[in-house]
C-alpha cells in the first residue's frame, strides 16, 4: 500500500496545495505526520484517479469504527433522553 509521502510525490505537493487550497506547509506537515486531514479525502482522491495514482483511505484521518464494533447495530437509546 502506498504511504503519505508516496501519496504527495505521485501527486505532486504544489498540485496537492493548489486544489485543496492549502499551503505547501499544511501539505508538508501532513507528510510528516503521516496522515491527510479527513476533509482532503474527496479531492486527493479525484486526483489520484486523475493521475492513475491509489487513494487508499486510511492514509486520512477518518474516524473508523473499530473491528469488534457492530456498525449495523442499533444504537442503544441514551438515558435521559426524549425518544
Amino acid at each position: 500500500m502506498i504511504n503519505a509521502p508516496q501519496f504527495a510525490d505521485a501527486i505532486g505537493r504544489k498540485k496537492m496545495a493548489d486544489a485543496l487550497d492549502v499551503g505547501l506547509t499544511a501539505v508538508s506537515n501532513a507528510v510528516v505526520r503521516g496522515k491527510f486531514p479527513a476533509s482532503w479525502f474527496t479531492v486527493c482522491e479525484m486526483l489520484a484517479d486523475l493521475e492513475g495514482v491509489e487513494c487508499p483511505p486510511e492514509l486520512f484521518g477518518h474516524k473508523l469504527p473499530h473491528a469488534s464494533q457492530n456498525v449495523n447495530a442499533t444504537p442503544k437509546p441514551q438515558e435521559g433522553v426524549a425518544q
